[in-house]
């Protein structure tokens, strides 16, 4: 990733993410990636601090890199619930996992 943090984020809109490609770049390689909570809540699961309808969806993928390609972004849509979660922001936290490549 270009970050090892990206956020806070408004609900209702997209948690973006950087994957930057390093090293040999000059044939064509993907990798996967799959979003998961760590103490934020995916689809509509009820954690007891939030509303039912949870934190986000539940992402997963390919991110494919072109010959020469450097840069993708991956996309993680945040639920908009309308519950103020102000004093949570510092502990609502999903995780990207890449495996392969």
């Amino acid at each position: 990733f270009e970050a090892s943090r990206y956020g806070p984020f408004n609900e209702g809109s997209l948690a973006t993410a950087v994957v930057r490609r390093m090293g040999h770049n000059g044939t064509a390689v993907s990798v996967a990636y799959t979003a998961f909570g760590s103490t934020a809540y995916s689809g509509r699961e009820n954690n007891g601090a939030c509303a039912s309808s949870g934190d986000f969806t539940p992402t997963s993928g390919v991110v494919e890199f072109g010959a020469g390609e450097t840069r993708k972004t991956i996309s993680v849509p945040l639920l908009a619930d309308g519950v103020w979660e102000q004093a949570l922001v510092e502990h609502e936290r999903l995780v990207l996992q890449l495996t392969g490549a």
